[in-house]
């Protein structure tokens, strides 16, 4: 999978990355403006097993942080020509502003079909950025903190992200309502979140915090199911968390260690 970016002038790409890493910020705060609750509240209404416990969340102020860091690196007049970015900005830049959308309409709306096809589209573009990272260049650690970390950390939240509201939304379109928001379909949503962030690290070499944000979004629905007697799902959450883990610390050091260009 490598899906070419558009083609953007370098001037639109760089601002519109600035403007969005703060307008997806801003876009949280909407509910301050006494429109809708705010998106804390609006996840905590959900009665999903498959919504990860409160303190998971706190990963957005770290995602937001690394985009932040990501748009000035990428604004830096060194770095305004650069082909990686000029492959990867665009589809990060539509994902933020997806971001932006989305943020919004859950504040105004709760979790709803709309909610689902906005994180949907923005979970493609987020990993069409991912997936234009693999370049097979040498490794450089600039690269590497402002670049490829930040957007990993920030696809690989959205790929649990996007599971989890279709199955927040799922008991609420009507028809077997119960069976899932019980525990055996939150451990098959886990599963599934396994299994897909497992091939994206292994496909897209994907950076480590992409693995590490998927393991830390499981670790928050074994918190949340086991309290709840839901086993089966704590279980399978808490194993998809530890492979995750141990998936991503295996291939990066793989990676790490192999020499440019192979592979």
């Amino acid at each position: 999978m490598n899906t070419p970016a558009p083609r953007i002038p370098d001037g639109v790409r760089i601002g519109a990355t600035l403007v969005l890493s703060i307008a997806q910020v801003a876009a949280t705060q909407v509910h301050r403006l006494g429109f809708g609750e705010d998106i804390g509240s609006r996840a905590g209404q959900s009665p999903s097993l498959s919504t990860p416990a409160g303190w998971a969340f706190g990963i957005w102020s770290l995602i937001y942080l690394g985009l932040i860091a990501f748009a000035v690196y990428q604004a830096l007049p060194a770095h305004r020509h650069d082909a990686l970015l000029r492959r990867a900005g665009p589809w990060t830049a539509a994902a933020m502003l997806l971001g932006a959308v989305w943020a919004i309409v859950a504040q105004l709306q709760g979790i709803t079909l709309p909610t689902v096809v906005i994180l949907l589209a923005m979970l493609a573009c987020a990993l069409c950025a991912l997936f234009a990272l693999r370049d097979g260049a040498p490794f450089r650690w600039r690269v590497a903190l402002f670049v490829r970390q930040p957007i990993g950390l920030f696809a690989g939240w959205v790929t649990a992200a996007a599971l989890v509201n279709l199955a927040s939304w799922l008991p609420n379109a009507g028809g077997a309502a119960e069976a899932l928001r019980g525990g055996a379909f939150a451990a098959l949503v886990a599963l599934c979140a396994t299994l897909l962030a497992g091939w994206v690290t292994w496909r897209a070499r994907a950076p480590l915090a992409y693995p590490l944000a998927g393991a830390w979004a499981l670790a928050g629905v074994a918190a949340k199911a086991a309290p709840a007697g839901a086993w089966l799902a704590a279980v399978c959450a808490g194993a998809g968390a530890v492979l995750l883990v141990g998936l991503g610390l295996a291939l990066a050091l793989a990676w790490r260690t192999r020499p440019a260009g192979v592979g």
